[in-house]
């Protein structure tokens, strides 16, 4: 029984010692080689990985990259709106600059008209003074004894202002005026333009003067109407002033308001 048994192990034994053999004989390969092949795939995974790190950088790059763009774009469109709007702005501009001139040109144009209107109606005016002068000239007045100095004073004062009168002939309604504001305040001309409609004057245009510094109301007036200018700031009253004007102008009289 022991003997058998003895047998069989040693049988077991041989069996095993004699397949590990043949799978080295149907294998072929040596020992060298299966290091050779476990060192390769060793390296193979490493590779893999290290590629798989590159690939994981590059979509970050790309991400962030795709991000940069993504805010170009935006920053794009933004200006895009903005170049839009600035072109609004430009046309309305020009459009509001055309009508500007197209109103001013129709201004010129009707101060032309009543600048001619004017001196249609003052050269019959001009016409008589001459006639006038002429007529006074012929006419000599004796002299009376006893006749004051000063009574003689009064009628040549008389006579000259009778002359001027005639000379111009323009009322209160014939002077072309134009009130400004001279406060930054609009609302200060047009209260001057009613009172001066009050009086009598004929307001063509209301606007803003150039600088709002002014302390009182001021008329400025052109050559040959500094009385009507004294006169209409008499009416005003208060600490209204009078001054020539010193540019070129088509209105007779332009008023300031002041505070």
């Amino acid at each position: 029984m022991f003997r058998r048994m003895l047998i069989v192990f040693i049988v077991i034994i041989c069996m095993t010692v004699s397949g590990c053999a043949i799978m080295r004989y149907f294998d072929g390969s040596s020992n060298e080689d299966r290091e050779k092949f476990s060192t390769s795939r060793d390296e193979l995974w490493n590779e893999v990985k290290r590629l798989k790190q590159d690939n994981d950088a590059r979509q970050r790059t790309l991400g962030e990259k795709q991000a940069a763009i993504d805010q170009m774009n935006t920053e794009i469109t933004n200006l895009n709106d903005e170049v839009e709007g600035l072109r609004s702005e430009v046309a309305d501009l020009k459009k509001e600059r055309q009508q500007a001139g197209e109103g001013k040109q129709k201004n010129i144009e009707k101060a032309g008209k009543e600048e001619d209107l004017l001196k249609d109606q003052t050269s019959p005016l001009k016409e008589q003074t001459i006639g006038v002068e002429e007529k006074k000239g012929e006419i000599s007045i004796p002299a009376k004894e006893g006749i004051k100095q000063e009574q003689k004073a009064d009628v040549e004062k008389k006579d000259v202002v009778q002359t001027t009168t005639v000379e111009k002939g323009i009322g209160p309604k014939m002077l072309k005026i134009k009130v400004l504001s001279g406060n930054g305040k609009i609302s200060s001309a047009k209260a001057l333009s009613g009172k001066l409609t009050q009086l009598g004057y004929r307001v063509e245009n209301i606007g803003m003067a150039p600088r709002s510094d002014f302390d009182v109301n001021t008329v400025y007036f052109a050559p040959e109407y500094k009385n009507e200018a004294q006169q209409m700031a008499a009416r005003l009253g208060g600490d209204t002033i009078y001054k020539p004007l010193t540019w070129p102008s088509v209105f007779h009289m332009i008023v300031v308001a002041g505070p």
